[in-house]
């Protein structure tokens, strides 16, 4: 447990965990990290993604994602979505 003020944290606190989390878990271990909106750091996806880590990061319905193919941005909130089963 980290004590802080009221907000998010730093994202290097995040990575911090995430080295930690490292040295505790087994070799071929399989996990989803989960995080709200706090975690959504783009330092922390890269490392998780270096890792090959699945994540799930809730985050505002009004944020805006950018398509690389058809700029401009979508709200959140206007893209399809639907449930997908975890092996």
């Amino acid at each position: 447990m980290v004590k802080g003020c009221k907000g998010h944290l730093p994202e290097q606190l995040h990575l911090n965990l995430l080295t930690q989390l490292q040295a505790i878990l087994p070799e071929n271990y399989q996990a989803i990290f989960l995080g709200d909106g706090e975690f959504d750091g783009v330092q922390l996806q890269e490392a998780l993604q270096s890792l090959g880590l699945d994540y799930v990061f809730r985050t505002a319905k009004l944020s805006g994602i950018v398509q690389a193919i058809r700029p401009p941005y979508l709200k959140l909130i206007s893209v399809p979505t639907s449930r997908v089963p975890i092996d």
